[in-house]
């Protein structure tokens, strides 16, 4: 059996609804959070952390969203926060100095804030570059040696242990060569011979760019701005007594426990560009030489200096000149003895 409200009980319903529905649909909506609102305004925030691959934060890194261009830069401990962004989709870019972009992408909105946080690979970096060449005179073979040297002082913002690799390139003779460590952390060295170039000759690599490359475990790489080498010094000094060669003859005799001190002379050179004297004593035993002294900074005018005290044993000793740039041209070598 069905049963139907009475008209009366269907009349008071219908007002109630009525009433009910009117007082709803005259409701102010001031919430700024009600959709509804006229002050509502659907918008969020995206906030994060830089850091690198030791996990410390990063400072200083520029943090842009696209679209709108809004940017932000990293406090002390790699945080940033940017506020007042649309509901959307954000392209988020970190750049900071010496290290590699890092991009991500966020949604934002009000009830859904961004985050984005970046570990940032820390790029290599080449700090001083040094290429010149080098001419030695010598006794054998006769024929003068010509070489390029490359010095490179580089690091990492990672750590200079991240380096991976260094290398020359010479694109136009499609020429490249490894840099090779040294025992200084962060100092890479290479020497070329003439003979090993494309070219067959060091005065062939005048003017022609030479570029610098380095690497680090994660892959990244950089390249330096073309060098050039400016110079080639083909002439060399010149002992004043070249045939003094070892022998008994020219030992220099001591008593024992002093030092003999040798007087190194040679005769005057004139060049059309600035440059110094350079001298090196070194001492020869059986199988070995070591480095005695360096005497650096030595007037272009000068002919002769005094080296320090050296015991008894067999020695030789070079000039060299050196120009502006770490170009060189030395003597052949010069020898002498001491004996008791």
């Amino acid at each position: 059996m069905k049963l139907s409200p009475s008209p009366r009980r269907l009349a008071t319903c219908t007002a109630i609804l009525t009433v009910v529905t009117g007082c709803l649909g005259d409701a102010e909506h001031s919430n700024p959070l009600d959709p509804l609102a006229p002050e509502f305004v659907d918008e969020g925030f995206i906030s994060g952390r830089i850091q690198n691959r030791s996990l410390s934060g990063i400072a200083g890194v520029t943090v842009t969203t696209m679209p709108g261009a809004a940017t932000t830069v990293t406090s002390s401990d790699g945080e940033f926060r940017i506020e007042e962004l649309p509901a959307g989709t954000y392209v988020v870019t970190a750049s900071g100095l010496n290290y590699e972009i890092g991009i991500d992408t966020v949604d934002v909105s009000l009830i859904q804030p961004g985050r984005a946080d970046f570990e940032l690979n820390g790029m290599p970096r080449l700090e001083s570059i040094t290429v010149n060449t080098a001419h030695v005179s010598r006794w054998w073979p006769l024929e003068d040696l010509y070489r390029m040297e490359v010095s490179v002082v580089a690091d990492d913002a990672d750590g200079v242990f991240d380096l991976d690799k260094l290398w020359i390139d010479i694109p136009s003779l499609q020429f490249s060569d490894t840099m090779q460590v040294t025992q200084t952390p962060g100092l890479f060295v290479r020497t070329v011979e003439e003979t090993d170039l494309p070219s067959g000759t060091i005065h062939a690599l005048l003017g022609t760019p030479v570029e610098l490359h380095a690497r680090d475990q994660q892959g990244a790489v950089v390249v330096s701005p073309s060098v050039q080498l400016v110079r080639v010094i083909d002439e060399t000094p010149e002992a004043t007594d070249e045939a003094f060669q070892f022998g008994a003859p020219n030992c220099l005799q001591i008593e024992s426990g002093n030092t003999a001190i040798p007087v190194v002379e040679w005769k005057e050179v004139f060049l059309p560009f600035p440059f110094q004297h350079e001298v090196e004593v070194i001492r020869v035993d059986p199988g070995v030489e070591s480095l005695v002294e360096r005497l650096t900074n030595i007037p272009a005018d000068s002919t002769s200096v005094d080296a320090s005290g050296v015991p008894p044993g067999d020695y030789y000793w070079t000039v060299s000149v050196i120009d502006d740039f770490s170009n060189s041209s030395r003597s052949k070598q010069v020898g002498f003895c001491v004996t008791l």
